[in-house]
């Protein structure tokens, strides 16, 4: 990579991935990353910071996947485990600055944590049940104290949920699916020294649509409620989100043509 304004360092990339024991597989990496400003970050109006430095980190991941034989052939399965850790140093943070939010670079950050998803699917001869379901833990912390008086110093980031758990369920029948996912997100620190949080909160979304395949052309028409439970909750403070709505979706994938030659 190239670029005029900044010096691109050297960012090495490693990984191992294999089958290591009868159903279970494991995928490693370990790189160093770069990261320069994004236009938005430098430029947007107003709140763009143009004194940006760049984020410069190391990262290490380790993942599991068990992926068992179906049971039957009427059910299938598959479980994921992940563990990350990453070191950051500049890493950049939009924060609220009066009536706007710009982004600033925190010297360095400890980003850690680990992710758990599952899938389940059962088949039955024209439709099938399939349930999703994850969590995540996740910690990002201030891992440098400018001052005697830095009160951020080990502690979350703002705006960074430490808990999240999600679950959907999917039922399909032929080229017809009705969905229902559920998000929880928990509390999100609106001061560096985490003295006051915005409350977590539940979402619940409902989807009911239909596949269609024509030629090399799949269209997915929906019909979706969002936040089906008209929960009250603000992401940002100060800035309520919506309550119940409603949006029509309608999504086009061509397929690649195969070679017939």
């Amino acid at each position: 990579n190239y670029s005029e304004d900044y010096g691109v360092p050297f960012t090495p990339a490693i990984g191992l991935e294999g089958r290591i024991w009868k159903l279970l597989y494991m995928k490693m990496s370990f790189s160093r990353n770069f990261r320069i400003p994004t236009f938005n970050e430098r430029y947007w109006v107003p709140g763009g910071n143009d004194n940006l430095d760049p984020e410069k980190s190391w990262n290490q991941e380790v993942s599991f996947l068990i992926k068992p034989q179906s049971i039957n052939k009427s059910i299938l399965y598959e479980l994921h485990f992940t563990m990350y850790n990453s070191l950051v140093d500049n890493w950049i943070l939009w924060i609220p600055s009066g009536s706007f939010s710009e982004p600033v670079n925190i010297k360095e950050v400890w980003s850690r944590g680990i992710e758990l998803e599952g899938k389940m699917v059962y088949k039955f001869v024209h439709s099938d049940i399939q349930l999703n379901g994850g969590c995540t833990f996740a910690r990002s912390t201030n891992e440098i104290k400018l001052s005697d008086l830095d009160e951020s110093y080990k502690k979350q980031l703002i705006y960074v949920p430490v808990n999240r758990v999600f679950l959907k369920l999917t039922y399909s029948v032929r080229n017809w699916f009705i969905s229902y996912d559920h998000q929880y997100t928990g509390i999100r620190y609106t001061t560096p020294d985490n003295s006051s949080y915005l409350p977590g909160y539940n979402l619940g979304n409902l989807s009911i649509g239909q596949f269609r395949s024509m030629n090399q052309t799949m269209m997915d028409v929906r019909l979706e409620v969002m936040n089906i439970w008209n929960k009250k909750y603000q992401s940002v403070a100060y800035y309520p989100m919506p309550g119940r709505y409603f949006r029509m979706v309608i999504g086009i994938k061509l397929k690649a043509k195969k070679d017939e030659s």
